[in-house]
């Protein structure tokens, strides 16, 4: 016999159109949240504005697997102010306080145009309208006019160079050989022009500088020459020791005898000095021709400076001291004995 079939159950109703639409608005809301988060993060990772208040940006990724992998949040080190910079503009981070070097801060754009330079400028640059080249009165520094007019160091000279002279002739150079007569006619006239060739003679040593050579020769018929050491015929510095052992060596000279000049002359050219004074009172002997075109052609550049002295008034102004020294590149100079003090020394 047959069974009745039950009766089917009776299927759910419908959902009302209101129960419907709250998931959907909940969706929208929590979905409408989360773009304004992400619009609200974005433009301050991309302006270097700090972010909101308790966001982080985290990020994550699924991995081969299907799982999720978390990763880390990433902090930004904003600068202080916000603002945009393009990629190769310098940034400059501005402190709020007034000395950003105290707190450890880099220093402000403003802050380093209105720094004030470390060394003061006044007084090294020229004045305006100084003279070409030089400064004025405010720099310190000589103008052209002043350097000109002034006079140059009477003793020392451009490069190293001495200037020195005997009975106001005048000298330049390194090396010099005083060439001074003693013999018997030296001592006349109280010893008056003796006398005063050691003094002259000194007073020329002590324009010398220790970088400076110097020799002497005294002569009458052979030269006595100075000799502080074992190297006889040397030239000798210029230094304190030598200087005291030359003025006792030109203290102990005493005129005698007669005069031969071209022994003399010839051994203070071989020592090639800069300047050579050669002083003497003999009219007789005199130099020939040929010892003077000997002398002139031993000579390698050294300037022949002749000192003549007399017991009148010049009378021969072309004598063989005057060609000497002509020939020679030097002056002359006459020098009456008569007008010279006898004081001994």
């Amino acid at each position: 016999m047959s069974r009745a079939r039950p009766e089917p159950a009776e299927s759910h109703p419908r959902a009302s159109g209101s129960s419907l639409a709250f998931p959907w608005l909940l969706s929208t809301t929590l979905h409408s949240a989360v773009f304004v988060l992400l619009a609200m993060t974005l433009p301050a990772v991309r302006t270097g504005a700090p972010p909101a208040a308790g966001i982080s940006l985290e990020a994550s990724m699924l991995s081969s697997s299907g799982q999720d992998e978390s990763v880390p949040s990433i902090e930004l080190d904003t600068p202080p102010e916000s603002g945009h910079f393009d990629e190769d503009e310098p940034v400059l981070y501005a402190e709020e306080s007034d000395s950003p070097a105290s707190k450890g801060g880099a220093p402000s754009l403003e802050s380093i145009l209105a720094e004030e330079p470390a060394v003061a400028m006044t007084g090294v640059l020229p004045a305006m309208g100084a003279e070409s080249g030089f400064g004025g009165p405010e720099t310190g520094i000589p103008s052209a006019t002043a350097l000109t007019s002034e006079a140059a160091p009477a003793k020392r000279l451009q490069g190293g160079q001495a200037r020195t002279g005997v009975f106001g002739l005048v000298g330049e150079g390194h090396k010099f050989v005083y060439v001074f007569d003693r013999s018997g006619s030296m001592d006349g006239h109280g010893g008056a022009p003796l006398v005063a060739a050691k003094s002259q003679l000194l007073s020329s040593l002590g324009d010398l500088g220790q970088t400076h050579q110097f020799q002497i020769i005294f002569y009458n018929e052979q030269p006595r020459i100075f000799s502080p050491s074992s190297d006889v015929g040397r030239l000798v510095f210029g230094t304190d020791q030598n200087k005291n052992l030359a003025r006792r060596f030109v203290g102990s000279i005493t005129a005698s005898g007669a005069t031969r000049h071209v022994e003399a002359l010839q051994m203070a050219l071989r020592m090639a000095p800069d300047v050579i004074f050669f002083l003497t009172d003999a009219d007789e002997p005199r130099m020939t021709p040929g010892e003077l075109a000997g002398i002139a052609q031993m000579n390698r550049g050294t300037t022949i400076n002749t000192i003549e002295f007399g017991t009148t008034p010049q009378s021969d102004n072309d004598n063989f001291i005057v060609r000497l020294a002509r020939q020679n590149g030097g002056q002359h100079v006459y020098i009456d004995v008569t007008r010279l003090s006898s004081n001994r020394r």
